[in-house]
Parts: C-alpha cells; structure tokens; sequence
C-alpha cells in the first residue's frame, strides 16, 4: 500500500510542478520588453509579447521578424504586431513576410511606444521551428 501512496504523492506533485511552470510561462507571456535597436532576445510564436520601445527623435522605425532556426518551405507560425502610442492609439500595424514572419514600418515622432506581437503556429509544433527574433531599425 505505501508503494501506492508514494506512487500518487509523486504524480501530484509533478502535477503542481507543471502548473507553476505553466502559470510562469503565462506570465513572461504578459511582460512588457524593451526593444532597441538590434536583434532582441528570442522569444516562441505562440502568444501575445509586448516591446516597450522610447523614440529619441523623429525617425522612420522598421521592425521584422525572423523565425530563430528557418525551415525550409513556409514558416511554421503567422505573427502580426500594430504599433500603440503613449495612449494606446494604435499607429501602425504590420504586414505579412516571409512566410509567417511580419515586418512594421512607421515614421515615428518622439516618444513613448509599445509593439504588440501576437502569434499563432500554423503546423504542428516542431523544437525550436516556434521561435523568432525581431530587427529593429529604430
């Protein structure tokens, strides 16, 4: 019987495990990251992310998505943004390249922006083929 109940306390705990990871992962789902110019930190196609981004100076922003590991044949995910000003007036919205990857051009007046990614795979999830980057001209 103690075999039982070891075996039952080890499945409810790797339960409750799984469920904190999940909650994390919700989470980091819902924070706002910067973005600079460059290539950010990767991040999984699925869901929505947010990019706080601070315009020093009236400039043309470009930002494109890459998928982190490219496959052959189309992207294994669809990812759309829209751009939002300081008062959540959205200002721009992105187009489709590459497949699934999208890219986002705005001519920018200074100020505070936030860019909100959202994604969505296309085919069954594949390790690592559920990642991109953005490159950010800002």
């Amino acid at each position: 019987m103690s075999a039982i109940n070891a075996w039952i306390k080890s499945v409810a705990i790797s339960a409750l495990t799984l469920s904190l990871i999940g909650q994390v992962s919700a989470n980091n789902s819902a924070q706002v990251r910067s973005l600079e110019s460059g290539t950010s930190a990767p991040q999984t196609a699925l869901g929505t992310h947010r990019y706080a981004l601070e315009i020093e100076r009236a400039s043309n922003i470009t930002i494109q998505s890459q998928e982190l590991f490219p496959t052959t044949g189309a992207s294994h995910f669809q990812l759309k943004a829209v751009l939002l000003d300081a008062h959540s007036n959205m200002v721009a919205t992105s187009r489709t390249i590459k497949g699934g990857n999208m890219e986002l051009n705005y001519p920018a007046q200074p100020g505070a922006y936030t860019l909100v990614v959202n994604g969505h795979l296309r085919s069954a999830k594949r390790e690592g083929a559920d990642q991109y980057v953005l490159e950010a001209s800002l």
